[in-house]
């Protein structure tokens, strides 16, 4: 099937809508070169089993009539819709669309007034032909008319809208379904369509926005990673087509597991599918730069999908605006430098410090956000409460450590979310290769990859100055020839170095990508042994040294990558025995502490922890007595105290009730003199400070009214003065002057009334 765009503006609502089968295409596609621009917008989709039946001297066409009634029948109206007919393909040229062939057309403007309402969408009528006969093709017509007969339920005359799946940074996400998918009898015919939102479709740059996110996301082909179809608009409604995933967004799973956290397995689980997505944008130079939980997906088979990269920059060296230049696999197609990050679209709890402040954009802003998101799947909350990273740097704001991780795992989540990106990861891979456990991650010991390509940009960045001097074919043959030597003599970096070299001289170089491949595995191997006896040689020092936490420590850390170590586990069973004989010694030092302290409770505690240890020993029957006695003492000043106390109080609340607030106060801190955390004189005294406040308010409101009762009185307004005396009244009963004000103007009243009766 062969689907044509054409490109007359003016006929653009009048084109007839032709669906071709046919095993000739050459009538239907333009070859001369002034049809070059037309043919870019060509979409060539497979044929169903249906379409390839038929016959090679007839094609079905699909047409919607379009031809203006003539002057002797403009009166008369017609109920009849347009119908679908078969017809020879040499009859007229083939309309073709731009999204392919809709299923229903738009109808003619001229032409659907005359015709009444019935004429106002392309209908399907059932030709004599099998297609158009096929239950596929029934369901995608009567899907068709019920759905343009609902103002913004169907995109394209294709897609139809059934319901929002979720709200994203640009725009709304709804589940479509594709009618073209319906007619070919498709058993899953759902697709997902994201419309531009009417924040950014006004935009002048929308249509380039939604067309770079689809253009990046139809490179990144991985299966942590949605599938973007393509990108259309329907009017002023910008539009982009996806697979439809079933599961559950990582924001709504959290939401139902928030101040909990899904679990150690299961987050570094979505964790590990979230950083082989990054990294795989990464290494073709995109970074998503709008990584959050609401751009993720847990699948029904517990896989995680990233998505929305619809900010996505390219990554640049030296470029202080970090937009695609057209080249490379982070360009879109026509070198559009168009930078949808233009737009404004980021998220404030995950962007970095140097988004904010407008710094070139780094591969280390996508591991913050990571690190962000692997800290709430672990915790259930965002590690600073969803502060900006400009304000939490200003407020000094520090994550709380998540339970359940080890040193070396917290060391590792730590440094992702450094807010600062000279002390963050670089990229996901080192980010990985630090938090996971080496020995049962596929991404193992993958510290080394950020080095490779920074030491392979600075290779190939280095050969260009010497490729003048030198022809191609000699350099490679030299570089290759020296970077065996290197392997030979275990220097994998120079080996990685030289190959790479190679590897971007010629691209197919099998020997330079066999040789690339054995040393970057000889450099992890490299590597992972030393920090293993680094570690090592760690642990004796500290042993030695008589430091038995670091030692400890030490032997752990050894422990997590190489769990059956028999050297570390023969150090931490000396270090436990040395520790035990100790212990008695360090408890009773503490209980003595906290005795000194008068911290009795204290003292208990560990008093009671070194009997448990060793109750004969002499430190332990001395310091129970040192405790005994020191109980009599205090229990005494504390009687004393507990009687003063209750004198203070019980004058404060006499004073409260006779509502001397200041007294309450003083008393209240006398009280807090002896004992700073009481919990009653801390509320008796708030309530006084209140009671006194609100009584000043009292009064200043009052004063207010009594001023304007008596502006009443002078203008002889006595009801008025009454009114307004009794409101005072209302808000400070007994109030004085309100008493004797209204009083005033009661007399004056009355003497009026009695002068009235005797006149």
């Amino acid at each position: 099937m062969t689907v044509e765009k054409k490109n007359s503006s003016e006929h653009r609502d009048n084109a007839a809508t032709e669906i071709v089968s046919s095993k000739k295409t050459t009538d239907s596609t333009p070859s001369s070169s002034s049809n070059k621009e037309e043919e870019s917008t060509r979409i060539v989709p497979s044929l169903s089993k249906k379409a390839q039946a038929v016959s090679t001297d007839e094609a079905t066409v699909f047409v919607s009539s379009s031809n203006p009634p003539s002057q002797g029948s403009s009166s008369k109206k017609s109920s009849s819709p347009p119908s679908y007919s078969k017809k020879s393909t040499a009859q007229k040229p083939i309309a073709q669309q731009a999204h392919g062939a809709r299923m229903a057309d738009v109808h003619n403007p001229e032409t659907s007034s005359a015709k009444g309402a019935s004429s106002d969408y392309t209908e399907y009528v059932a030709s004599t032909d099998s297609t158009s006969n096929s239950k596929g093709f029934q369901a995608a017509r009567d899907l068709a008319q019920k759905a343009m007969n609902v103002k913004g339920k169907m995109l394209k005359k294709r897609f139809v809208l059934e319901r929002v799946l979720g709200r994203g940074g640009m725009g709304v996400v709804y589940k479509a379904k594709d009618l073209r998918k319906v007619e070919a009898e498709d058993r899953n015919p759902y697709v997902a369509a994201k419309v531009l939102g009417r924040s950014f479709k006004d935009h002048p740059d929308a249509f380039k926005a939604l067309q770079k996110e689809t253009a990046i996301s139809q490179t990144l082909a991985h299966p942590n990673i949605v599938t973007v179809h393509d990108f259309d608009r329907d009017g002023n409604t910008i539009y982009m087509t996806m697979e439809l995933l079933e599961g559950t967004p990582l924001d709504k799973v959290l939401k139902e597991h928030k101040g909990v956290g899904l679990g150690k397995k299961q987050a570094l689980h979505l964790f590990t599918d979230m950083c082989a997505a990054l990294a795989y944008a990464h290494k073709r130079d995109l970074i998503h730069s709008d990584f959050k939980p609401g751009n993720v997906f847990v699948t029904v088979d517990n896989a995680a999908k990233v998505l929305d990269f619809g900010i996505a920059r390219a990554a640049s060296v030296g470029s202080k605006t970090a937009i695609a230049d057209g080249q490379g696999a982070g360009s879109t197609q026509g070198g559009n430098d168009f930078d949808p990050g233009s737009l404004g679209a980021l998220t404030p709890g995950y962007a970095s410090l140097e988004m904010f402040q407008g710094e070139t954009p780094c591969f280390s802003d996508d591991v913050y956000a990571l690190a962000c998101v692997l800290y709430e799947m672990l915790c259930g909350e965002h590690p600073y409460d969803k502060t900006p990273a400009n304000k939490a740097i200003e407020e000094g704001l520090k994550p709380k450590r998540p339970d359940g991780l080890t040193n070396r795992e917290w060391k590792a989540l730590t440094k992702g979310l450094a807010l600062k990106r000279e002390d963050r990861w670089k990229s996901t891979e080192q980010f990985m290769y630090h938090l996971l456990p080496r020995r049962r991650s596929p991404w193992v010991r993958g510290i080394a990859a950020t080095t490779f390509v920074a030491i392979g940009l600075a290779a190939w960045f280095g050969y260009e100055s010497y490729q003048a001097e030198l022809s191609v074919a000699n350099t490679i043959a030299e570089k290759l020839d020296v970077a065996n030597q290197c392997f030979e003599q275990g220097n994998y970096q120079c080996a990685i170095d030289n190959s790479l070299v190679v590897k971007n001289l010629a691209p197919n170089d099998s020997n330079a990508k066999a040789l690339y491949d054995k040393s970057i595995e000889g450099l992890k191997d490299q590597q992972f042994t030393k920090a293993i006896d680094d570690l090592r040689a760690g642990m004796r020092s500290c042993f030695t040294s008589g430091d038995y936490d670091c030692a400890s420590v030490r032997a752990r850390e050894l422990l997590d990558q190489l769990s059956e170590d028999a050297e570390a586990q023969q150090r931490l069973a000396e270090i436990e025995q040395i520790k035990q004989s100790q212990k008695v010694t360090t408890v009773i030092a503490q209980a003595q502490k906290c005795l000194d302290n008068q911290d009795l409770e204290c003292a208990t505690l560990f008093l009671d922890e070194a009997k448990a240890i060793d109750s004969a020993h002499p430190s332990v029957e001395a310091l129970s007595q040192a405790l005994m006695s020191r109980k009599e003492i205090l229990a005494e000043q504390a009687s004393e105290r507990s009687a003063k106390i209750s004198a203070l109080m019980s004058s404060a609340k006499n004073c409260q009730r006779q509502q001397d607030y200041g007294c309450v106060i003083a008393k209240a801190d006398q009280i807090l003199a002896i004992d700073d955390v009481n919990t009653e004189a801390v509320s008796i005294k708030q309530q006084a400070i209140l009671a006194k406040q609100q009584a000043n308010a009292d009064e200043r409101t009052v004063r207010k009214i009594l001023t304007q009762a008596q502006a009443c009185l002078d203008r002889r307004n006595y009801s008025c003065a009454i009114a307004k005396s009794e409101s005072a009244l209302d808000i400070v009963p007994k109030h004085p002057s309100a008493l004797r004000l209204r009083k005033k103007a009661e007399d004056a009243q009355a003497a009026l009334k009695k002068s009235i009766m005797i006149n």
